[in-house]
Formats: C-alpha cells, structure tokens, sequence
C-alpha cells in the first residue's frame, strides 16, 4: 500500500503545529481516523480531502500524489458575524467596495466637520473622517452614487424635529440647485447652513432663493439681488440619521 501520503499528510500536520487530536476534531472526523490514514492503513477518502481542502486550503492532489502546490493560495476576504466579506468584482459597472454573502456595498466617507442648523457654521474643511457602508441595492433605490455622496454631522436645531442636533446626514453632491423644493446644505456669507431651500422666479426667470427652517422659531431667510450671487449649493439631503 502506498503510503507516501500518509507521510505527505503529516509533514503538512507538523508544520501547522497541529496534533493528530486537534486536527481529528477540527475535520469531524476520529484520531484514529487520522492515525491510520497517517500510517498507511487507511487511504484518505474522499470526503476527507474535501473537508481538509475547505478547511486549511490542502491540495488533495499534493496529499495523494505530492502535485504541487501543497496548498491553494487563501481566497480574498474573511468570514464574520455578517457573513463572508470579499472584495468587489472588478471590472463591474458601478460595483461596490465590497460583498457580504455576494451581496455589494459601497463606503460613502464621512467628513471630519459640521454644517450649521442654526445661524451658521464656518466652511467645512472637507477632511476625510471615515465613512459608512451601504448596500449597492439600497443606493440605486434611493438614485445614489457612492462615489458623489457625503455624510457629516449637523450641529443646531432650526431643522428639530426633521434634522435634530448632532444627527449625521447624508448628502446628494449631485443636487448643486434648489430646482426641486428640499433640504440642502447650501453655503451663504461664507457659512454652512442646512435648510430647506426654495427658488424664487418671476417671469423673468430666477430671481432668489428663500430658506426655510422646520423649528418656527428660526424665521425664513430671503435670499435675492446681488446676495443671490453668494448663495451656494452643496447637495440635498437623502437621509437623516440620529440616535434615540
């Protein structure tokens, strides 16, 4: 009887450090199961070399016939509590950062500042803090893309209850004009605000903005003549996110 993988087998055990016991318990199988396919008495079946492959990536070809290699090259990602992350296919249209269980998400970065739901904030510096992951599915839903969306923090209550104090919001940086009625983070007088944000025309055209604050006791801001020129949109808001 060829016994030559058994001597294969456990070469590879020694070099893991693992014992016959240890590797027995963590294919299912006896140590004696081991043993006897270690010393030749037993030819290793096929359902053990599939569970020794899936488990610590040996090439049962090496293991029968010494072929190398001797183990097949770690599969990207890593398994956890929500299931077995790898990295997105590439050269996919519009793919994700990376899948759970074959599911894409995307990371939307989180910037390091605040915007103002009150009299104002001094200009966001636009540092990169960290960011979130959401599901590709959910983004198309809501006509988001990843990579022309933000999250920052609103500090202030002129936009309680929608928007309250210390809520994180995500932002549409493709919604640079207020032509659909909606909140916006939008910049006057060199400060950052978050209000709703409407256009104000004429049969001339356009002739201002007016924003607008959920919490009554803020007043609405009209924004026209030459100030109109300093108005600035950033995006719209597509989500608003606190803690209770």
């Amino acid at each position: 009887m060829n016994v030559f993988y058994g001597q294969r087998l456990i070469e590879w055990r020694k070099s893991r450090g693992l014992s016959q016991r240890a590797l027995a318990a963590a294919l299912g199988v006896s140590q004696g199961f081991v043993g006897d396919i270690e010393s030749g008495r037993s030819h290793p079946s096929r359902n053990f070399l599939t569970s020794l492959s899936e488990h610590f990536r040996v090439n049962p070809a090496w293991v029968l016939e010494g072929r190398e290699p001797q183990t097949f090259e770690d599969e990207p990602g890593f398994s956890s509590n929500a299931g077995r992350i790898t990295p997105a296919p590439t050269g996919k249209p519009l793919a994700g950062h990376f899948e759970i269980d074959g599911r894409e998400f995307s990371l939307i970065s989180r910037l390091d500042g605040h915007v103002s739901a009150g009299k104002g904030a001094a200009a966001v510096d636009g540092l990169e803090k960290d960011g979130l992951a959401f599901s590709n599915d959910w983004l198309r839903k809501a006509d988001l893309l990843p990579d022309l969306s933000t999250l920052i923090r609103v500090r202030g209550d002129s936009m309680a209850p929608t928007i309250p104090d210390g809520a994180t919001v995500l932002v549409d940086l493709r919604g640079m004009t207020a032509d659909v009625p909606g909140i916006y983070i939008c910049i006057y007088d060199d400060d950052v605000f978050v209000k709703r944000v409407q256009q104000l025309r004429d049969k001339t055209g356009l002739i201002g903005h007016v924003m607008i604050s959920d919490n009554p006791l803020y007043p609405p801001v009209v924004v026209t003549g030459q100030d109109n020129y300093t108005l600035r949109i950033v995006g719209k808001v597509a989500l608003v996110m606190h803690t209770l």
